[in-house]
Parts: structure tokens; C-alpha cells; sequence
């Protein structure tokens, strides 16, 4: 039981890793929707003064998105990078659905397949609005990562 704990805490460990990587790669494109939407705030207003009509004080409520919005090179690389880590995570929970013989690791698969899939059919539908293509497949590192997992089995897959 000691082991299994062990391992569970490793494989969560693993995943966790995964998602804090997630978060840290879209901080960079958060700060810059915010930068964005500063700059066009400051815009409106400096537009607004030399038509001679007051200036409004900018809001923090952040504008609404379409698909008329353009989509920035950040914009791009944010949404296929949150494409494969759904990919990688979908996958992965797959397996460990598959190999593991921990009850506590599959209902922890069974989570992050419901989580991711729903993470991405909501960032398809996204890129669809923009135009963007996602990919459907792991890159090289992903796919490195899945084929060492399934090469494991038993205790040393949980």
C-alpha cells in the first residue's frame, strides 16, 4: 500500500507538473490580452480628446471577443500548445485507464479525460470562430512521453 501511495503521488506529481506548465505558458498571453486591451482603452480616449469631446475613464471589464477579432502570432501558439496538452493529458489518462491497477489512478485518469475533453471542445470551438487549425496529433515530445508510458506496466506504470 506504501508503494501505491507512492506512486500515485508520483503520477500526480507528473500531472501536475504537466498542468503548472499549462498555466505558466498562458500567463504570458493573459498579460498581454491585458496589455492590449490597455492600449486600446488609451486609444478610444486619446481619439475621443482630439475630437474635443471629454475623455472617458478606461474600464476593466475585459471587451468581448468574435471572430472578427484578429488573432496574434501569441494568440496562435497559446491555443496549440493548450491543444497538446489536451491531447497529451486525454491520451495519457487513456492509458493509465488501461494499465493501471490502482483504483485511486484511474479515477484520476477518469477526471482529467472529462476535464481536458471539455477544455478542448471548448478551444476548438474558439479556433474555429478565428480561423485557426489545432492539431489532432501529439508533436515528437508528447509522443515520446505516451511511448515511454507504454512501455511500463504493472507497479512500475503506477
Amino acid at each position: 500500500m506504501l508503494y501505491q501511495t507512492k506512486s500515485l503521488k508520483k503520477v500526480i506529481t507528473s500531472l501536475i507538473g504537466i498542468a503548472s506548465a499549462s498555466a505558466f505558458i498562458s500567463l504570458p498571453v493573459i498579460a498581454q490580452a491585458d496589455c492590449n486591451s490597455q492600449a486600446q482603452n488609451n486609444s478610444n480616449r486619446n481619439i475621443l480628446t482630439q475630437n474635443g469631446t471629454p475623455a472617458t475613464t478606461p474600464t476593466s471589464s475585459p471587451q468581448p471577443t468574435n471572430s472578427q477579432t484578429p488573432v496574434t502570432t501569441s494568440d496562435i501558439e497559446f491555443m496549440n500548445q493548450a491543444a497538446q496538452s489536451d491531447l497529451t493529458e486525454i491520451q495519457t489518462s487513456q492509458l493509465a485507464l488501461q494499465k493501471s491497477q490502482n483504483r485511486d489512478v484511474r479515477n484520476f485518469a477518469q477526471q482529467m479525460i472529462k476535464q481536458h475533453t471539455t477544455s478542448s471542445q471548448k478551444l476548438t470551438a474558439i479556433a474555429q470562430a478565428k480561423g485557426v487549425t489545432l492539431p489532432t496529433e501529439l508533436d515528437s515530445q508528447n509522443q515520446a512521453l505516451l511511448t515511454k508510458l507504454q512501455g511500463l506496466s504493472g507497479r512500475n506504470f503506477d
